[in-house]
């Protein structure tokens, strides 16, 4: 990021004032920890000089100690000349300095090192070690006070930054402080990568992941078909795999890409935004923050508008104080059912009180303490993939409720509009709506090009992840919404997602990229930094080819370089991290899928083929194999003039294979049998009734007899007769 950083020389000092790029995380404002200036004159003599040790990079969390030196200090108001060492240049003059601190401590490498009174007071800071005597008897630290600060922070525009603090160190929880401990020494299991160790929850607000799999073997396992499937690594003592799964899972969290350059990430940015603004229309005649009923039970007169689900975890910290009995959010919630949906009675109140906490620490600019639950994914998996851990990050209950009222607008608007804003989210693959989606793609290009990113939520890279709640910032501001606390909320929301906090076990832990699996606008997030993705790599591959080429016209040379023309020639189809596109016979044999894995592969983005081989293809044709979106390839209908979506067969034929415990049988297999013919469909009748044949004789010997329609039947109800 070094070349990302803006720096602020200031006149006689040696600090230097540097503004950060968008895709640091926040840190902890201590501008309230540096003395008054009111009370310098008065300090005592006695003075720490706390210096950090070397950190001990054998701790994978990289911790460190500190030294202090007590020392008698003495306040200068004359000039002191310190050698320039910023620029690296010995032409260039010295620094002085006019207020600082002397003692009898200095030392190689103590730069930085922050002067404390021994005053005992709330804003102990009082000056930073800048220069010392090459034998160590002599040190200076510069005066810094917190009117200084202030007002070099007021000079370079601080005052205009929306987030102005984070909360780290803890949260309030009904009348209990949840306190974060920063000792690391007691984490249940370490990490290592980029990102910030906070520290330990206590004991009973700490994760424990179930290590046996819910999946198990229906009653006609290996009966019907085949099984080459099993469940996943959800143990460290499972004997098929080493080391803990948790632990693979989430260091993908502490792996961010890098970041394209700022002025081809801007390019793509509006013209996204462009398109967002044209295209997405909201449903409702007046947009903006929806009431707790509407978030919580949606609104039923406006399709789209649902209720939210209430059959999954209520995360941190509510799951550690679930009542027995429940296993869901449930027991959060006193509804009613009517004629016109739910009816919202009321919602525990310690559910209440971390809304309003939060919604205070908002607009208050500062980031409240959000933490999404590291869990894994309990799924069957191909045999040869059940050591490739998934991890399924949980939001709390009170974040759902309330990004639903600042976001839900916009998530239903884009959700409505598919196709037009480049997404495939809502769509039906058995029906029409698959046709509509081939049939466009085609009157574009018969050049199809897919393709698959390895580890695309967990690693987003963040300048995306902002730049996507910038567009929907401006997307409700154009709308009509202008309300400037609801644009500070949703500001903030956007970093709380962007430097998600995480629970590991007991651990918590601050990601510099990627976005939560369980955050409430998960999807249509992965679709933005995709488009953004997309994008960025069309700019730099047609411009590094145009500019190879000397037999275009200036106008030829500069409309194929503008990011105005990608979807002039390029028509893409998004669905999270999944994409399907055609691109243009005159530009195929330049912006190719063979290309875009080369350009990728610069800011360490895995991008491979559909089918995950590794051989990747410059473009595809429709029917073939390779040709894959949503796990699905392309056919035409048996007999109708439309095209189908084929799902995996060998991803069919394991459906029937597995139930989920708990459930009664034989129904909770003859239901998966259903599910697994429901899912042939697209292959056609041969398939599905020979797959149907074998699920009825099963079942026969078994004296039932299964509810499960013909191929025709499915059919005539998907397209009508």
């Amino acid at each position: 990021y070094y070349n990302e950083i803006t720096r602020y020389k200031v006149s006689n000092s040696s600090f230097v004032m540097c503004k950060l790029p968008r895709q640091i995380s926040a840190f902890k404002n201590i501008t309230h920890l540096l003395i008054s200036s009111s009370m310098v004159n008065n300090l005592p003599r006695k003075a720490y000089l706390i210096e950090c040790s070397i950190p001990n990079f054998k701790n994978k969390m990289n911790t460190y100690d500190t030294i202090w030196h007590q020392n008698s200090v003495q306040l200068h108001d004359d000039t002191l000349f310190v050698p320039n060492i910023l620029d690296n240049n010995d032409e260039m003059p010295q620094t002085t300095i006019e207020n600082y601190w002397s003692y009898g401590t200095s030392g190689k490498g103590m730069c930085g090192s922050v002067l404390v009174t021994d005053l005992n007071v709330s804003c102990p800071i009082i000056g930073i070690h800048v220069a010392g005597k090459v034998s160590g008897t002599k040190g200076y630290s510069e005066l810094i006070t917190r009117e200084i600060l202030e007002k070099l922070l007021d000079s370079v525009g601080a005052q205009n930054i929306i987030c102005k603090d984070v909360e780290i160190e803890g949260q309030m929880f009904g009348s209990t402080y949840i306190k974060i401990d920063s000792d690391l020494s007691k984490c249940t299991a370490a990490l290592e990568g980029h990102g910030n160790f906070l520290g330990v929850v206590p004991k009973k607000y700490a994760y424990s992941p179930p290590t046996k799999s819910k999946c198990i073997h229906s009653m006609c396992y290996n009966e019907i078909t085949e099984s080459t499937y099993d469940v996943p690594h959800l143990s460290p003592k499972d004997k098929r795999f080493e080391g803990s799964p948790m632990v693979k899972g989430c260091l993908h969290h502490l792996n961010p890409v890098k970041n394209f350059p700022e002025k081809i990430l801007h390019l793509a940015v509006k013209d996204v935004s462009e398109l967002v603004l044209a295209k997405v229309v909201p449903l409702r005649q007046k947009i903006g923050q929806l009431t707790v009923q509407e978030s919580v039970c949606g609104i039923p007169s406006i399709p789209g508008y649902d209720a939210m689900e209430f059959d999954t975890s209520e995360g941190f910290p509510f799951s550690s104080v679930r009542p027995k009995g429940y296993s869901d959010k449930k027991w959060l919630f006193d509804m009613e059912v009517t004629d016109t949906g739910y009816k919202l009675n009321g919602i525990n109140d310690m559910v209440i009180d971390v809304m309003n906490m939060k919604d205070k620490q908002r607009l208050c600019n500062i980031v409240p303490m959000t933490i999404f639950i590291d869990c894994l994914k309990d799924l069957k998996l191909p045999k040869e993939k059940c050591d490739k851990t998934r991890i399924f990050s949980i939001s709390p209950v009170d974040f759902t409720i309330q990004f639903r009222q600042m976001f839900y607008d916009f998530t239903i608007a884009f959700q409505n509009t598919m196709f037009e804003v480049e997404s495939a989210v809502g769509i039906n693959v058995d029906g029409y709506e698959w046709h509509e989606m081939v049939q466009k793609l085609m009157e574009n290009s018969p050049h199809f090009v897919c393709g698959d990113y390895s580890k695309f939520g967990p690693r987003l890279m963040t300048s995306c992840v902002l730049a996507a709640f910038d567009i929907i910032q401006e997307w409700y501001r154009y709308y009509g919404d202008t309300n400037y606390d609801n644009e500070k909320r949703r500001i903030i929301m956007g970093r709380e997602i962007a430097f998600a906090k995480h629970l590991m076990f007991n651990l918590v832990y601050e990601v510099l990229s990627g976005a939560p699996s369980g955050c409430p606008i998960t999807t249509i997030l992965n679709n933005f930094v995709n488009m953004l993705y997309l994008r960025c790599a069309y700019i730099h591959i047609m411009t590094t080819s145009v500019m190879l080429t000397r037999n275009l016209t200036n106008y030829q040379a500069n409309a194929l370089m503008s990011v105005s023309s990608f979807r002039k020639y390029v028509c893409a189809i998004f669905y999270g991290d999944d994409l399907i596109m055609t691109v243009h016979p005159s530009i195929v044999k330049i912006f190719n899928a063979h290309n875009l894995s080369g350009f990728f592969q610069k800011y360490d983005i895995k991008f491979t083929d559909a089918l995950k081989s590794g051989d990747i293809s410059k473009s595809t044709a429709v029917f073939d194999v390779e040709t894959s979106f949503l796990k699905r390839t392309i056919r035409r209908h048996d007999f109708r003039n439309c095209f189908v979506a084929c799902m995996d067969k060998r991803a069919i034929e394991e459906t029937c294979n597995w139930v989920f415990i708990g459930h009664q049988e034989p129904e909770a297999s003859i239901l998966a049998c259903g599910c697994m013919l429901l899912n042939a469909h697209g292959w056609g009748e041969k398939y599905y009734e020979g797959l149907r044949t074998r699920v009825i004789e099963f079942w026969r010997k078994h004296n039932e007899v299964p509810s499960i329609p013909r191929w025709s039947e499915v059919d005539e109800r998907i397209y009508g007769y």
